[in-house]
Formats: structure tokens, C-alpha cells, sequence
């Protein structure tokens, strides 16, 4: 299983298995607002 750290500026740090679907979809950010 593959796990991805994710950054959103200014606002969190996470991790997730399904980056697309846990950010994109789920948290409503668009693909350029994270790293």
C-alpha cells in the first residue's frame, strides 16, 4: 500500500492512500492548491 503526504499552504499537512479522492473530492480543494 502506497501512502501520499500531502501539503495544502497555509492551511494543513496530511497523508492518504487515495490522494484524488481525499483531497479533490472529499475536501474540495483543486489539484493546483496542494502539494
Amino acid at each position: 500500500m502506497t501512502y501520499y503526504l500531502y501539503h495544502i499552504p497555509g492551511k494543513k499537512i496530511g497523508v492518504t492512500c487515495d490522494i484524488y479522492n481525499r483531497v479533490t473530492d472529499q475536501q474540495g480543494y483543486e489539484a493546483d492548491e496542494y502539494e
